[in-house]
Order: C-alpha cells, then structure tokens, then sequence
C-alpha cells in the first residue's frame, strides 16, 4: 500500500457557500454536470500548465515547498519537492499540479529510491501532474533523468510509473551514457536507464582507441 506523507507551508483550501434562487441553483447544477461530463477525464500527454489552467474546479488546496514522500511499505519510494503544488478532486481521480509561481525558475525535484532504499534516478522538470490513485506522474518541460552511475535521459514529457518502475514516452528522447549517445522517440525504460527500449533511432556509439605499434 501506497503511504504518502506531505510537508509544506500553509496550504490555501478553497470553500463557499452559495445563497442563491432555485432557479440558479439547478442552472449550476446543469453546468456542474456538464463540467464533469467534459473536464474530468485526465489525458497522458496533457502539460501541467494546461491540467491547471483548464480545470473546472478551483484547487482543493494549495501548498508552498511541499515535499511529498511516497512509501512501499516502510521504505520510502519517492520524494517530491516544488515550489508549489495545487491539489485537486474529481468524481474519478485526484491529482497535484506541481510548478512553480510565474517568475520563480525552481525546478521541480524527484528522488526515486530501490528497493533496499538506495538512490536509483532523480527528475528535473518544469512542470510535473501527480496522479495518486494510479502511482503515475507526467514530467513536463527539459525533463532530465540522471541515475548513480551517470546515465541521463533528456526529453520534454516523461511517465513514472511507481507501480512497475518504468519510464515511458512517446515524445524525442536522448539518452546518455558512458559509452553510448542515442537519440530517438518513443521510450520505455527501468527508471533507473539500466535497460531501455527505443523506437526510431540513431547512435553514436564510443570506442576504445588501440595502440597502434606499427
């Protein structure tokens, strides 16, 4: 099970309280259902910004560096940290929008940990969607995934998944290793770059230089 711990600065939760006639009560209503009918399904490949900007509901609450520590049983999975993070509920899913406020460049952070509790990736962002009742986040915006042992991955939209420890996407990648450069689009690949899975793509690949005795 999935345990998730936040920290952070005084969050703002919105409520309100509506004295109206019956009549626009049941025109609310109607546009309520409407919302939810159109604005409620949440799409691989949509950026935070948009998710944020789009929504029909005002967040639920609002949280300044938050630092959200997901566990698996009692080791501790992953760790985000934002400047901001707005948190939000539909009647099918919950998600968080992490970025920063307009002017402030902070990146968003994440810490991926192994099993046995050892550092496996971190991600760099721009923008990042947290949806927790799939264990799944979207990296948005130079997305940078650097591991221990000095892989790196480059694109502008990433898909963690916690539940199989995969990153996935359908967008140009680059990766980088100590032997190998390739550049492609489509990835599946561990989280942590030891293994990976490219649609088309091309290589630069380094090789040792032989003395030459002749």
């Amino acid at each position: 099970m999935e345990v998730r711990r936040v920290q952070g600065g005084v969050g703002t939760a919105w409520g309100s309280t509506w004295r109206m006639s019956a009549w626009w009560g049941a025109m609310l209503g109607l546009l309520l259902f409407i919302g939810f009918i159109g604005g409620c399904e949440h799409r691989e490949g949509v950026p935070a910004e948009a998710m944020e900007a789009d929504s029909d509901h005002r967040p639920m609450q609002i949280t300044h560096n938050p630092r959200v520590v997901l566990h698996e049983g009692k080791r501790e999975r992953a760790i985000l940290e934002a400047a901001r993070m707005l948190q939000y509920e539909t009647p099918d899913s919950s998600y968080a929008v992490l970025r920063s406020p307009k002017g402030d460049s902070a990146r968003i952070q994440v810490q991926l940990f192994t099993p046995e509790g050892d550092s496996s990736a971190t991600i760099e962002s721009d923008s990042l969607l947290y949806f927790s009742d799939e264990g799944r986040a979207d990296a948005y915006g130079d997305v940078a995934i650097r591991t221990p042992d000095n892989r790196q991955l480059y694109s502008e939209h990433v898909v963690w998944r916690q539940g199989d420890r995969k990153v996935r996407s359908s967008r140009f990648v680059r990766i980088v290793t100590p032997t190998e450069t390739l550049n492609g689009r489509g990835l599946v690949a561990e989280e942590d770059l030891s293994a990976y899975q490219i649609g088309r793509f091309d290589a630069e690949v380094e090789l040792d230089e032989e003395d030459d005795d002749a």
